[in-house]
């Protein structure tokens, strides 16, 4: 009997989380079939008018955009095989002053592609990449070979039935174009006023790091301060800060 009752209770947990998970998901749909019918009342207090995006542009953060569909342009992919869709790829500047963009890759619908709609695909989780994880791994119109070097067709693609813009975000991940300079340096400032790192180690780097373009081989003072602050947050996964 003594044998049998762990497996009693990894059964009973199992069971318990099963009938919790159930409950959870029974609630989370009562809710949502709640909003609907709320919506779909005359004296509702919900909000149903449409969202006006333009309402919320800002028109001294709209860069000039002429030609970047020519130069956008991609005629074909490394070891791609044929296709009759078009495809894009660039950066969006989120800002320029700081000096951030992000990398995107946009293709058009198999057919119909005036008419089909725009699907905006955006990985989630820390370090997720749209474009390595989204475009070439679930839902983009390529498949990589197993050499490394080529590609196939997807035919689950999503494009079959949608243009798709696969979008870089945040700044920082993927293929982004971003400032060493300046981001680089924050990060590390971010790190000691969260006490992850010491104040010390923290105007180490601001003073002896070069992360400029031009900058030189790194200094034994930069290197130290940089291995501390490694050796600091090495235990800390820090896309969960």
């Amino acid at each position: 009997m003594k044998n049998k009752a762990p497996l009693i209770l990894f059964f009973s947990t199992l069971l318990l989380s099963s009938s919790i998970a159930q409950i959870c998901g029974k609630k989370q749909t009562e809710g949502l079939s709640h909003l609907y019918k709320e919506k779909l009342k005359n004296n509702t207090s919900i909000d149903r008018s449409h969202l006006n995006a333009t309402h919320y542009f800002n028109v001294a953060k709209l860069h000039a955009q002429e030609r970047m569909k020519v130069k956008d342009g991609i005629e074909r992919l490394p070891g791609q095989p044929q296709v009759k869709f078009k495809q894009y790829g660039g950066y969006v500047t989120v800002n320029r002053t700081a000096g951030r963009a992000f990398y995107y890759y946009f293709v058009e619908a198999e057919h119909s592609e005036k008419s089909l709609p725009l699907l905006l695909w955006l990985n989630g989780g820390p370090g997720c990449s749209s474009l390595g994880y989204g475009a070439m791994q679930e839902i983009g119109p390529f498949r990589v070979e197993s050499d490394g070097k080529t590609l196939h067709k997807n035919n689950f693609a999503w494009n079959h039935a949608a243009n798709v813009l696969f979008l870089e975000s945040p700044a920082g991940i993927g293929n982004p174009s971003i400032n060493n300079e300046t981001d680089v340096k924050r990060t590390y400032e971010y790190f000691a006023s969260h006490a992850l790192i010491s104040d010390e180690t923290s105007d180490q780097i601001l003073k002896y790091c070069d992360f400029s373009p031009d900058g030189t081989e790194l200094s034994d003072k930069c290197s130290e301060a940089l291995h501390q602050a490694k050796k600091d947050v090495n235990h800390i996964d820090i896309y969960n800060i």
